[in-house]
């Protein structure tokens, strides 16, 4: 790359530039699937040995947090989100957490001066597994991730 750049060669340049971004972005979006598929296989074995009272208190911690904007563990949140929906039988929409998860995510949105909320919105809101999870709740024919509602929220701002 820096001998392209060094002898003018734009179009080479722009090429390996372009490759090299590719392909690191192919690497760390591989990384991410993989880490969603062993987070949701230790999910679902979660929520299949652990007791009621004991996933109970996880969601109740959880939701907590996020409304707290305290530090919590996607793998907890998605144990909590796969103890919802599949032993609750709840739509993740309606939920207690989803609720708190969404006001959440407003009140942040709504406050941009708030850095300490941003960095946590950034650092472990967003980066959950949660918002990759096919939103149930639409009639519409439309198959979307639970992300595309944090989309719509900012286009209401």
């Amino acid at each position: 790359i820096d001998v392209a750049q060094s002898h003018s060669h734009l179009d080479v340049f722009q090429f390996l530039l372009m490759h090299s971004v590719t392909g690191s972005m192919a690497t760390e979006l591989t990384d991410r699937i993989n880490e969603m598929q062993l987070i949701a296989g230790i999910s679902r074995y979660y929520v299949q040995k652990a007791s009621e009272a004991e996933l109970s208190a996880m969601l109740k911690t959880l939701t907590a947090s996020i409304l707290e904007r305290a530090p919590f563990s996607d793998h907890i949140a998605m144990i909590c989100y796969e103890y919802l929906t599949t032993k609750k039988g709840e739509i993740f929409m309606q939920s207690e957490l989803c609720q708190a998860m969404l006001t959440t995510y407003e009140e942040i949105i709504q406050d941009t001066s708030n850095k300490l909320d941003w960095y946590w919105l950034k650092n472990y809101f967003l980066k959950s597994s949660i918002w990759y999870k096919r939103c149930e709740e639409k009639t519409d024919g439309k198959d979307e991730l639970l992300f595309n509602e944090l989309l719509l929220r900012i286009r209401k701002e």
